[in-house]
């Protein structure tokens, strides 16, 4: 009896011990398969350089702390400073601003909050977006500053149900904007089921960067308005309404490098640059999300071996 028992703890230990490895490989399986989505989000050898606005009742800032402190100036993210970047470091390839405006937009009789997002051609290259129908922004609509937009899969289900959205208007505020083309949605490498990722179910509205800077709002033009605190016309249009405390002419710039190799050394330059540029205000940050990526999957590989390692022992 004593025997049986024994031998029965010992299977049940071989049992619980072959299952917890396989737990532990199906576990690391889905993280890996996890940082590739995330990868698809921010593309590959991306770097993300975002506004910072400083906090004025942050009272850990140096000049709250230092009564004689004289401000340096700073005119924000701007368009410049991506040009200027990909000019002077020549392992950038690509570089594409994103300024972003929340919206309400409306197509016939159907309305809903939107997000409205300024960009140049090449950044759905950068983020591998491809297109379900119509084409990318073309030469004449950049140059004539073209009331044009690409939308998601989402704003298509939203707006036209069914019906094909190509050449169709969508009003934003004042502005119509006819329909170019439809973004596929991106889909979580899943071999079971092919799925949207949860972030890309948005509505949103891809404009050409000029468009949306001579059509809705410059934020780096600096009027009367905005110096007094208020609106030169009570009855302008809601997004064409300054933000008093936003002064970055783009919300992101996104910068695309050669080979991974030099996304760290590509990162540290261009925040020497820019904060020259800006003359030493803190108001940009720079990430490097493949890195940052690799580093949290690193992390839970080293987890994941540390639990197997325990469900062998047991």
């Amino acid at each position: 009896m004593h025997n049986k028992i024994r031998s029965l703890l010992t299977a049940l230990g071989i049992i619980f011990g072959v299952a917890s490895v396989i737990a532990m490989q199906a576990v690391g399986k889905g993280t890996q398969q996890d940082l590739l989505n995330q990868l698809k989000l921010v593309g590959v050898n991306n770097i993300m350089i975002s506004q910072k606005i400083e906090d004025p009742t942050d009272k850990n800032s140096s000049k709250n702390n230092d009564p004689n402190h004289k401000p340096n100036t700073s005119f924000g993210l701007s368009m410049a400073d991506g040009m200027i970047l990909k000019d002077l470091i020549p392992e950038i390839t690509r570089v594409s601003p994103e300024i972003n405006i929340n919206a309400f937009a409306v197509y016939r009789n159907t309305g809903h909050e939107a997000k409205l997002i300024g960009v140049l051609p090449q950044y759905f290259t950068m983020l591998s977006r491809t297109f379900q129908s119509g084409h990318n922004f073309d030469s004449i609509q950049l140059s004539q500053t073209a009331a044009v937009c690409v939308i998601s899969q989402e704003a298509k289900n939203v707006f036209f149900h069914g019906e094909p959205p190509l050449g169709h208007y969508i009003r934003c505020g004042t502005v119509w904007l006819q329909v170019t083309g439809v973004l596929d949605p991106i889909l979580a490498n899943d071999s079971a089921k092919k799925k949207p990722i949860a972030s890309e179910n948005k509505v949103e509205i891809y404009i050409p960067v000029k468009t949306v800077l001579t059509r809705f709002n410059d934020r780096s033009f600096i009027t009367k308005a905005r110096l007094n605190g208020g609106n030169d016309n009570e009855d302008d249009d809601e997004l064409s309404k300054p933000d008093n405390k936003n002064y970055n002419q783009a919300d992101k710039l996104i910068l695309q490098v050669s080979d991974s190799k030099y996304m760290q050394t590509v990162a540290d330059l261009a925040a020497r640059i820019l904060k020259r540029r800006h003359g030493g205000v803190p108001d940009f940050e720079i990430r490097v999300p493949e890195a940052e990526l690799k580093q949290e999957q690193h992390t839970k590989d080293t987890f994941n071996l540390v639990l197997g390692i325990i469900a062998g022992i047991s």
